[in-house]
């Protein structure tokens, strides 16, 4: 799984000729996913600060967010939880970001975390210089982890008489990068 970032290309080119994405992955950009009992969706892309592609407003994010809201409420009917993963290349406002504008976060995801209240959040975008900087931080309910570079994390399956939001099917580890 991938989401396209502000330093993406449309069309990647290499010695066995042009390609629109990684081979094997799928774009989650306003996609929900639910694979093996896990409900996953993502938003490419960052704040514009200069022209070129995967670049958004602030508004134009909320469109994205707002664009994948019926089916994360269709997945609460169905399941009992709207979302397990949320992966963005931008991290949420207020959260790992920066204050200049091409770091800054995104106010959409914010209110994501705190009204669809994932179980995980990864996010890139933020280069990671020094190793006291944090990458992983509890948000409510939501663990957000600065995958940049990157990383790999264990995903435990939560159980049906969880009230929390999680998995309620699937079996064993589920694995996660992302870079």
């Amino acid at each position: 799984y991938y989401v396209r970032g502000n330093h993406s290309n449309l069309v990647e080119h290499t010695s066995s000729g042009p390609k629109t994405h990684p081979h094997g992955a799928t774009d989650l950009h306003r996609r929900v996913i639910n694979r093996h009992g896990m409900i996953i969706t993502g938003v490419e892309g960052s704040l514009r600060y200069r022209q070129g592609p995967f670049q958004y407003t602030q508004t134009e994010m909320w469109l994205h967010v707002l664009r994948i809201a019926p089916r994360l409420l269709w997945n609460r009917a169905l399941y009992g939880r709207y979302l397990d993963i949320f992966v963005s290349h931008a991290p949420p406002w207020g959260i790992h970001d920066q204050p200049d504008l091409p770091h800054q976060g995104i106010k959409a995801f914010r209110w994501l975390l705190e009204t669809i209240k994932p179980r995980y959040h990864f996010h890139g975008h933020i280069h990671v210089y020094r190793q006291d900087t944090q990458t992983v931080t509890q948000y409510l309910s939501t663990t957000v982890i600065n995958t940049y570079g990157c990383r790999e994390t264990q995903v435990e399956p939560f159980n049906r008489s969880s009230t929390s939001p999680g998995f309620q099917r699937g079996v064993g580890n589920h694995k996660v990068t992302k870079d």
